[in-house]
């Protein structure tokens, strides 16, 4: 009897260590796992170089809402123009680029700059290339900004 009880204690004893073997090595598997995620989420970013050459210039709206404001987007820069304020004219240096699809398949760009403030903004908008281009803001989105042909 005695020898019995020993035997099933030194099973449950093993079974016990295996469980926490099998236990670790799955936490260590799941580990990787996350990791290997995180890094690709991290190495997956949308961020482009520059803008493409279809979206820089100057902008304008016929909405009467924007009456007097227009924005330009340059390989660097994107200025806002409002010439119904006193500081009429606010330039800023772009810091970064991205652009991705939506499930439409619209054209999508974030621009991140900072104000004079050092605040960091985004420029968030959708181009569409019919008809010479036309830009929605995200927030605005039946607002249509065209370009202002060069002269």
């Amino acid at each position: 009897m005695e020898k019995k009880k020993k035997l099933l204690q030194s099973r449950h004893s093993d079974s016990i260590r295996h469980t926490g073997e099998g236990f670790l090595m799955m936490s260590n598997w799941i580990s990787l796992v996350i990791l290997a995620l995180l890094t690709n989420l991290g190495c997956s970013s949308n961020e482009i170089e520059n803008l493409p050459r279809e979206v820089l210039g100057y902008w304008k709206t016929e909405t009467p809402k924007y009456a007097g404001f227009s924005f330009e987007l340059s390989e660097e820069t994107i200025t806002f123009t409002d010439l119904n304020a006193e500081n009429t004219i606010e330039s800023n240096i772009i810091e970064k680029r991205t652009k991705e699809l939506d499930r439409e398949d619209n054209i999508f760009y974030v621009v991140y700059y900072k104000n004079e403030e050092g605040i960091e903004l985004k420029f968030a908008f959708y181009y569409d290339p019919s008809g010479g281009g036309k830009i929605r803001l995200k927030n605005q989105k039946t607002t249509v900004w065209t370009r202002v042909p060069e002269s």
